[in-house]
């Protein structure tokens, strides 16, 4: 079933992930990201697939001029990519975005809060 607001953590270039609420429409994950959104599944890169996971990002975000480098994301101990601009993680309910878990929130804040490319 779809929530009808969502919890997401919001990872800022060169600011400390926060939570955030926001309602469960694309419209307001563009506002979060500026723009069309991406979505990036977290567990074909982190090492903890059961945490299910999802990135929302700006999907020309590496296109678009002024946009800074957020954070590198690893695979095997390399860099795999590198998200730009703001992005968030959310979980994946269905086909629907989901509410952040407490365990998704305290890794993934771990992980980004000192991981800024910015």
């Amino acid at each position: 079933m779809k929530e009808k607001v969502i919890r997401i953590l919001v990872v800022p270039v060169n600011e400390e992930p926060r939570i955030m609420t926001i309602q469960n429409e694309l419209r307001a994950s563009q506002e979060v990201v500026s723009g069309y959104i991406q979505v990036f599944p977290m567990d074909s890169v982190r090492p903890n697939p059961s945490l299910g996971a999802i990135a929302v990002l700006n999907e020309e975000g590496k296109m678009t001029d002024g946009v800074k480098p957020n954070c590198p994301i690893f695979n095997n101990g390399k860099v795999f990519d590198v998200f730009y601009g703001k992005f968030f993680i959310c979980s994946l309910n269905g086909e629907y975005f989901g509410s952040i878990t407490p365990e998704q929130e305290t890794y993934y804040k771990t992980l980004f809060a000192n991981n800024s490319l910015g």
